[in-house]
């Protein structure tokens, strides 16, 4: 027998969510001798993000028409991401050479995201009278 077909509820969603971020940049360079420089630049992002969210709505089912049953789900998530970067860089000047002039550089950037706590719990809602309400979760 083939399951019943929920279309989408018509539904209220209540939601928060709060966010939080902090960042921090460094950078220094030095002169290692004359005509030969040395840089050191580094950018830290991070951000956290916790979201709980309920929807409620009516739920149709093709095989009960008149049903009066409800859906409610609750999400929780909690998720975190950060984004680094490491830039090096130099400067040499090659006077025995002429005006030869070496520059160079060497970038190495990360990211990552990470949910490590997620929830969702959703649940069909059946009134059976008398103010009961039976759940299948």
């Amino acid at each position: 027998m083939a399951a019943p077909f929920f279309a989408p509820p018509s539904s209220l969603v209540i939601s928060s969510t709060i966010n939080s971020s902090f960042g921090a940049v460094a950078s220094t360079a030095i002169e290692i001798g004359p005509g030969h420089e040395l840089s050191f630049g580094f950018v830290h992002n991070q951000s956290t993000q916790q979201f709980a969210i309920e929807e409620n709505g009516k739920t149709v089912n093709q095989f009960d028409p008149g049903s009066n049953e409800r859906t409610r789900i609750y999400q929780l998530t909690y998720r975190e991401s950060y984004l680094q970067n490491f830039q090096f860089k130099g400067r040499h000047e090659l006077r025995e050479l002429g005006a030869a002039q070496i520059d160079w550089s060497y970038s190495m950037a990360s990211t990552a995201e990470n949910s490590p706590d997620e929830r969702i719990f959703p649940m069909i809602l059946f009134p059976v009278g008398n103010g009961f309400t039976n759940i299948v979760a």
